[in-house]
């Protein structure tokens, strides 16, 4: 028989995530309104204008989903649509990429993050050899528990 610790900020990190849903489907629904069948044919898109333009749009983009920081409050619309991609693309918005912003290319700040958002995108997209599902919720799970030293069993 198999004992689990309860972890009880893994428990309000999931419970976040969950909350965070409607953010991702709303990316889904506006990939798809775009063509995209699934948020992994976005990120191997072959057409770097295509794909800067989706970018673009969703960044300025607004909806009532909201997106909720790791204590549970939302994020500014701007920020939240920024964060989101990079996490999507598996990297840290915050601690990475803002200090790679001042060097991006464009003439805004929103036209630096696309920039920087798309370079991101075309790197990881041909190491991604078949579509898989983005799981929020089991890449926090799986996140929290490396933190913490845990097995990685779900």
């Amino acid at each position: 028989m198999e004992f689990v610790i309860s972890n009880l900020r893994l428990a309000e990190l999931v419970a976040i995530v969950n909350a965070n849903k409607d953010f991702y489907q709303d990316f889904v629904l506006f990939l798809k309104d775009l063509g995209y069948k699934r948020p992994y044919d976005f990120i191997v898109e072959p057409s770097d204008e295509r794909a800067l333009d989706v970018i673009e749009r969703f960044l300025r983009r607004t909806s009532t989903a909201q997106l909720l920081d790791g204590i549970g409050r939302p994020y500014p619309n701007a920020t939240a649509r920024w964060y989101f991609l990079a996490w999507l693309l598996r990297d840290a918005p915050a601690q990475r990429l803002r200090p790679l912003l001042d060097q991006a290319t464009g003439s805004t700040p929103e036209s630096r993050v696309a920039y920087l958002l798309n370079q991101i995108r075309k790197f990881v997209g041909p190491p991604v050899s078949k579509p898989r599902k983005l799981d929020m919720a089991r890449n926090l799970r799986g996140n929290a528990r490396q933190a913490g030293g845990q097995s990685a069993r779900t």
